[in-house]
């Protein structure tokens, strides 16, 4: 299928979900766009595959599913108790993870797509999942959490990851069920879409999403949650810094997250100043009051276009052009003041440990290993020239 037939269905189906987000929005011209759709294409299209739980939620609460042929009403209605069954699953599982943390009193901040199925979607069956991810406090708790893990059956996808040999390039650790559902489970004792810049007070801005972090309760256990203006730039620095992508899901997250709550976006501008995702905030909220009709007010966006403009050319360009992993080291090394631990991180970060390249490359054999350490450097090197000419040429 061709761009533009794709784009044309996910438009459509936009036109449906931001019913959801404005009361001006009415229903009537949405039987049009149900009788216009081609489902046999959306069910082929598989990018929009996670938005069709909202879209059956949208419609039935209009009482518009009777525009749709049998056989693809079937399979959108199918979309939304598939998502519900996997959901529940996960919920299950987290209770069982949280009940064990409770023992050994270990906190943590659960943050994405766990966080926004139960705190921001009205219902269990709208925000698909793919994994739990979940944030320490502590980079010491994550011996206790790995072995609470194991005892579930999970092991670490890999051994390296637990090392944390430099937060700028392994931040998390990611344990897979071995038997039963699958189920991921992402631990981060980072958070890189926010950076690593400190704050007023000398915190990064991890250390203040955990400062600004919110009590609740999910699967009867208590945990924390993030605060709302915390949230927002933590979505946007994760879809358009580290995934280079700009996903309609993303916009249903920050919809009903601000549709159902008060916003303080000063301090959602504050947030996002200092992060990965600074450059992409004009971006995010035009787009998503003018497309999702998301109530994001005209002088935040005004506000939003400074921040973008205040950032400065070199770390626009490392996170346009670049690896988040890169913009990140950057901070890293700024916020270091030891010299010795800023020759460290550097040396770890041109020549890092054999487990880690064997996994980043798929190296087998230990003469590829080698070739892979002198390459490495000069790698390095030449993406750095690329990116000081392009510097360089952005400032002309």
């Amino acid at each position: 299928m061709v761009t533009e037939q794709k784009e044309t269905l996910e438009k459509q189906l936009v036109s449906i979900i931001k019913h959801n987000f404005s009361k001006s929005e009415g229903a009537g011209n949405l039987q049009t766009v149900v009788e216009d759709i081609n489902w046999r294409l959306v069910f082929e299209t598989s990018r929009l595959n996670k938005l069709l739980p909202i879209v059956y939620f949208t419609l039935k609460q209009n009482n518009l599913l009777g525009g749709i042929a049998e056989k693809y009403l079937n399979k959108l209605r199918g979309c939304y108790f598939t998502t519900i069954r996997q959901n529940t699953v996960l919920f299950d599982e987290l209770r069982n993870i949280l009940q064990a943390l409770k023992k050994i009193q270990t906190k943590v901040l659960l943050f994405k797509g766990v966080a926004l199925a139960e705190f921001a979607y009205p219902h269990l069956g709208l925000r698909p999942m793919a994994d739990i991810d979940m944030l320490l406090k502590e980079k010491t708790d994550m011996k206790h959490l790995e072995t609470v893990l194991k005892s579930r059956d999970y092991e670490a996808q890999s051994a390296e990851r637990a090392d944390n040999f430099a937060d700028a390039v392994i931040y998390e650790t990611t344990f897979n069920k071995k038997t039963g559902p699958m189920v991921s489970v992402d631990v981060h004792h980072t958070i890189p879409y926010l950076g690593y810049s400190r704050d007023d007070l000398g915190m990064t801005n991890t250390e203040s999403v955990w400062n600004n972090a919110e009590p609740a309760e999910i699967c009867g256990q208590k945990v924390f949650t993030m605060a709302l203006e915390d949230a927002i730039p933590n979505l946007i620095g994760h879809e358009l810094a580290q995934h280079k992508q700009d996903r309609a899901l993303m916009y249903c997250d920050l919809g009903f997250l601000i549709k159902n709550n008060n916003i303080n976006w000063q301090k959602v501008l504050k947030n996002l100043k200092d992060s990965t995702a600074s450059i992409y905030a004009e971006q995010v909220f035009t787009r998503a009051k003018t497309e999702f009709k998301i109530p994001i007010p005209q002088e935040v966006i005004d506000d939003a276009k400074s921040i973008v403009s205040s950032a400065g050319p070199l770390r626009s360009l490392l996170t346009e052009e670049s690896e988040l992993i890169h913009v990140n080291f950057l901070d890293n090394i700024v916020q270091t003041k030891s010299v010795a631990k800023k020759t460290s991180l550097l040396f770890r970060y041109v020549f890092p440990s054999a487990n880690y390249m064997r996994e980043a490359y798929g190296i087998k054999n230990n003469p590829r290993l080698i070739f892979q350490y002198l390459y490495r450097p000069i790698r390095i090197l030449t993406r750095l020239t690329l990116l000081l000419f392009k510097l360089i040429f952005k400032k002309a």
